[in-house]
């Protein structure tokens, strides 16, 4: 349950049906960590800043930098604190984004509204 280095948004992403319900995590404290926070409660999620017992459904928000062959890339997941599968993740260059950390923010929280407004994927 950390969010390290806090950023992303969907170029990529996996559905977020399944994350209806949850409460999210950001626990670090990072002004882009803080950025996302606002930003997400903004936009209508239930966030909070640390672990608590017997709280409902959680994710945690993970996030990270990694290089692919021709890119760095942002990525954010939304682990389940309980079993730790990601419920839901979007990605995005890191060179298209803005960079403040309140823009990042802003393009991390739109697209996770985004992933919740797909359809949920059948198998």
């Amino acid at each position: 349950m950390l969010a390290v280095l806090a950023c992303g948004c969907a170029l990529g992403g996996r559905s977020g049906s399944s994350l209806k319900g949850y409460r999210l995590l950001v626990e670090s404290r990072d002004s882009l960590s803080n950025a996302l926070a606002d930003a997400l409660k903004a936009k209508g999620f239930s966030v909070k800043r640390k672990v608590a017992g017997g709280s409902p459904p959680t994710a945690a928000v993970v996030t990270f930098t990694y290089h692919d062959s021709t890119v760095t890339q942002l990525a954010v997941w939304l682990a389940d604190t309980r079993t730790g599968a990601i419920v839901a993740s979007v990605t995005v260059p890191l060179d298209s984004l803005d960079e403040t950390a309140a823009g990042q923010a802003r393009v991390v929280a739109d697209s996770v509204v985004a992933l919740l407004a797909e359809p949920a994927a059948t198998p």
